[in-house]
């Protein structure tokens, strides 16, 4: 007689990786000859992302770009704009090679410095800060039958998520803009492009993005004038991904963020065209019923279980929460207007108290002002933000990324009120720990002992036991005692005898 064990995969993740560091960027940067000369900065505005990410022989790897946007005052013209990018690549060691890989990866801005080493040159010095988790999703071998030597297995079967795929796609995007009023523009000063999701499903096996752009300008309406103007838009966004193997059952998480953005102005100086290039990073997953043995025992001999404890992925779901931030400082010296206002992240860390999640943040607004006869001049202020999140359950793990957007600032009484969207996205993963049999063996040298003159066993059971544990201990089948018994469940209702019948 032969134990033959069959066994399948059970849905898991098992973190390889939860790490945070910064990356140096360095540059040094000649302004185009159509560009007027420095006569000192005003800002320096960093946007990162995150464009591939990579694993290969126990090294996860991130390559991304960071977009350097600088605004200064120029010798002729006022306020003038140069930019560039800086590609950066980071590699984190892992433990071991996964098999099935998601990752959540976060970059953004960290210190910065940039000074005029020249009226044409600009040196720029800072950090990118990388953040970063990855989990193998593959799943472990356990045992879900056993044929031969008398061996019962009692299995459970919960409802779970299976966490099937994670893709990246690369989308273009172009749309003509238009001033307001019959304004004109003769140069762009600043620009920033803020992609949101705010429906992904998946739909005759194709994935459907939907959500809106949000485009921020800072334009000069005469090229050799001090004055300046700001234009928002919300542009609604619309995309359809094709991927391997997806099923209606399935759904998605999603999310967006922009790698580069340009807007050239028509000859009229009344339209613009705006040519985006966005990243969209989809998380895909589908409702199982989780099946698996749990323990075991042979009605013929003693028996060992291989227990692994398995992380296992009980739900999951999209998260998208904002918060409005706010803060009060005193009008910086001299200065009337508030041109523009900008918002980043600089710092973010993630708390758990009891069945709330604390995302803490720090906010760093950065402005340009003027007044009437002065010229225009930059700030900078850093405030604390706070969003709490209620949790379903203790075991949640968040994979998240913190932004600010839709920053404005508002002059009463010799005050500047900063104010902006604190904006949390990305999803939540409900964990439940099981063990589950991955292995098992028999003891065929010390078989059980019966008396064979005994056809029967009355066992008084109390409410509450489970047959299974019943049957476990005078090596009986659990099949058996229901069906001589006539139980409706697993489960005794209330005191009774029950006949254990004998193998």
């Amino acid at each position: 007689m032969e134990l033959n064990l069959h066994k399948q995969s059970v849905a898991s993740c098992e973190l390889m990786l939860d790490t945070a560091a910064e990356h140096s960027i360095e540059c040094d940067m000649l302004l185009p000859d159509y560009c007027p000369d420095i006569v000192r900065v005003l800002c320096c505005r960093v946007d990162t992302s995150a464009v591939d990410c990579r694993i290969s022989k126990g090294v996860f790897v991130v390559e991304g770009t960071a977009a350097v946007e600088i605004c200064y005052m120029a010798e002729v013209g006022g306020v003038r704009r140069c930019s560039c990018k800086i590609p950066f690549i980071k590699s984190f060691d892992i433990k071991r090679q996964p098999q099935k890989p998601i990752w959540s990866v976060n970059a953004r801005q960290g210190h910065i410095n940039c000074r005029a080493a020249s009226r044409r040159r600009l040196d720029v010095r800072g950090a990118v800060v990388i953040t970063a988790k990855v989990y193998d999703t593959a799943g472990h071998q356990a045992v879900s039958k056993a044929e031969g030597m008398g061996v019962q297995l009692c299995k459970s079967e919960k409802p779970a998520v299976e966490i099937a795929n994670q893709l990246y796609r690369q989308l273009n995007s172009v749309e003509m803009l238009t001033l307001p009023n019959g304004k004109t523009a003769a140069e762009i000063v600043s620009m920033r492009c803020t992609p949101t999701v705010a429906d992904a499903r998946v739909m005759a096996s194709r994935i459907l993005l939907k959500g809106e752009m949000n485009v921020h300008l800072l334009y000069k309406p005469e090229l050799d004038s001090a004055l300046l103007e700001t234009a928002d838009y919300n542009l609604p966004i619309s995309y359809v991904l094709d991927a391997d193997d997806l099923s209606d059952d399935m759904r998605c998480e999603a999310a967006m963020q922009c790698i580069s953005a340009e807007c050239i102005i028509d000859e009229d100086q009344q339209e613009m065209r705006f040519e985006s290039q966005l990243l969209a990073m989809v998380r895909l997953y589908r409702p199982i019923v989780l099946t698996g043995a749990v323990d075991s025992f042979s009605t013929l001999y003693p028996t060992q279980n291989m227990v692994t404890a398995l992380k296992v992925p009980k739900n999951f779901s999209a998260l998208a929460e904002r918060s409005a931030v706010k803060d009060r400082i005193e009008l910086p010296q001299g200065f009337e207007r508030l041109i523009d206002l900008r918002a980043d992240v600089t710092e973010s860390a993630t708390e758990h108290q009891g069945d709330e999640a604390v995302i803490s943040a720090k906010i760093k607004f950065t402005g340009i002002m003027q007044a009437e006869d002065t010229p225009a001049d930059a700030f900078s202020h850093v405030c604390d933000a706070k969003l709490t999140l209620p949790l379903k359950c203790n075991s949640c793990e968040l994979l998240i990324n913190p932004t600010a957007a839709a920053a404005y600032g508002v002059i009463t009484d010799g005050m500047l009120e900063l104010c902006c969207d604190f904006i949390v996205s990305g999803a939540v993963i409900e964990w439940e720990n099981q063990n589950f049999i991955t292995d098992l063996e028999v003891d065929i040298s010390t078989p059980r002992q019966s008396d064979p003159t005994l056809g029967m066993v009355i066992y008084y059971a109390e409410a509450g036991e489970r047959v299974w544990d019943i049957a476990k201990r005078f090596g009986a089948l659990p099949d058996s005692i229901i069906a001589d018994n006539a139980l409706k469940s697993d489960i005794i209702e209330s005191d009774m005898p029950l006949i254990i019948p004998a193998v």
